[in-house]
C-alpha cells in the first residue's frame, strides 16, 4: 500500500471531532504499534505538522491494526509533558481512530508549531541539546541551513507584524496625542506632545512583564512598571528643568516677545547670541533628546550643534528688555 492509498482509505470528515482529515500530501509516520517518537514530533512541528498513524507497518503501509484499546487509554496529558519538558513548548495534538480493511488504527495529529525553530532543551539517548529535527519527505533529519534561515526570517516576521499590529491596536484605542514611545536603553520617551526622560539611575529597576508569563485579567495591562521611584533632582530632571521650569520653545519664545515688541526673528536671534542666553540657566535649558547627551554635557559642557533648548519668563523679559533699550539707544 502506498501513502497517498492510505490517506485514501482514511475518513476525511473535516471538521468533525472524530475524524481527522488527511491528504495525500500530508506527512505521514507510520508504526505497528503506539510509539511516539519526539524526533518525529519536532520534525513536524516544525515543518506543517504531520501525522503518525499507528497499526501500519512503515515502508510497506500494510495494515496491522491495533488489536486492543492501548491507543483509547493513552495518556495524552503525559505526552504533553514530555513535548513541554524536551522541547519547551506546547503543541496542537489531535487524535481519532478509523477502521480500514476491518482493522483498527489509530491516528495522531501533530500541528506546526506557533514559534519556529522548535530546538530540543535537553540531551536524550538518541538526540543532543540544541538539534533542531525538520520533516523531509519520509524522514526526520537535521535541519538544512537554508531551511532554518528561512524559518527564522518567517519567526521574524511574524514577531516584527505581531508587535506593530500590536502597538498600532493600543495607539489606536489610547489616541495618537496619548501615545508614546520608550527607548530601553537611553530612557527616552518621545510622543506627540514632546519627549522627556527617565534618568539612567532608574532604567535598572525597571521591569516588563513579558507577554505569556501572567494571568491576564479583565482590565490588566500587558505591561507593568514595578519598584520603588523616589523623586529627586536627578531622577527627574529632564521634565523639571527642561519642561516645568523652562515652559516655552523657541517658537513660543519669539512670539511672545514678538507681541510684545513687534521685533524681527533676526533681532531675537542677535540678543540671545550675544547674551549667551542658551547657556545661562536663569534663562534656558537644553532639551536633551537622550540622555547620554545629557550627561555628556554635565561632564564636559559640550553640546551637539542645533540643540534645541527651552526657555523660561525671565528670558522673555529680559529679552523684551534689551530690545528696548536698543530702541532708545
Amino acid at each position: 500500500m502506498s501513502p497517498a492509498r492510505l490517506a485514501r482509505l482514511l475518513p476525511t470528515k473535516a471538521g468533525s471531532p472524530t475524524s481527522l482529515a488527511i491528504t495525500e500530501t500530508d506527512q505521514i509516520e507510520c508504526k505497528k504499534s503506539v510509539n511516539f517518537v519526539m524526533k518525529t514530533i519536532a520534525a513536524f512541528a516544525n515543518n506543517k505538522g504531520g501525522y503518525f498513524v499507528f497499526g501500519v507497518e512503515n515502508g510497506s503501509f500494510k495494515v496491522i491494526g491495533l488489536p486492543d484499546e492501548k491507543f483509547e487509554k493513552y495518556d495524552l496529558n503525559r505526552l504533553n509533558q514530555n513535548i513541554r519538558d524536551q522541547l519547551g513548548i506546547g503543541l496542537e495534538i489531535q487524535t481519532a481512530t478509523h477502521q480500514i480493511e476491518g482493522k483498527k488504527v489509530g491516528v495522531v495529529y501533530v500541528g506546526p508549531a506557533h514559534t519556529k525553530p522548535v530546538i530540543f532543551i535537553h540531551n536524550t539517548s538518541d538526540v543532543t541539546q540544541g538539534h533542531i529535527y525538520y520533516r523531509y519527505p519520509g524522514e526526520d533529519r537535521l535541519i538544512t541551513p537554508t531551511d532554518l534561515q528561512r524559518l527564522i526570517e518567517q519567526r521574524l516576521q511574524q514577531l516584527s507584524q505581531t508587535i506593530l499590529s500590536k502597538h498600532l491596536a493600543n495607539i489606536m484605542r489610547f489616541g495618537i496625542e496619548n501615545a508614546a514611545v520608550m527607548n530601553l536603553a537611553t530612557g527616552e520617551i518621545d510622543g506627540k506632545a514632546g519627549s522627556f526622560l527617565i534618568d539612567e539611575v532608574l532604567l535598572p529597576q525597571i521591569s516588563f512583564v513579558k507577554d505569556g508569563e501572567f494571568v491576564e485579567r479583565s482590565g490588566a495591562p500587558t505591561l507593568k512598571l514595578i519598584g520603588e521611584v523616589a523623586p529627586t533632582k536627578a531622577t527627574v530632571l529632564a521634565i523639571r528643568e527642561a519642561l516645568e521650569g523652562y515652559p516655552f520653545s523657541y517658537t513660543e519664545l519669539f512670539r511672545r516677545v514678538k507681541k510684545a515688541t513687534g521685533a524681527k526673528q533676526g533681532a531675537v536671534d542677535a540678543i540671545i547670541k550675544s547674551k549667551k542666553i542658551k547657556t545661562n540657566r536663569d534663562f534656558a535649558h537644553y532639551a536633551f533628546r537622550n540622555n547620554a547627551d545629557r550627561v555628556r554635557y554635565e561632564e564636559t559642557g559640550f553640546v551637539k550643534k542645533g540643540a534645541a533648548s527651552n526657555y523660561n519668563e525671565a528670558a522673555v523679559n529680559f529679552i523684551i528688555k534689551e530690545l528696548g533699550e536698543e530702541s532708545r539707544g
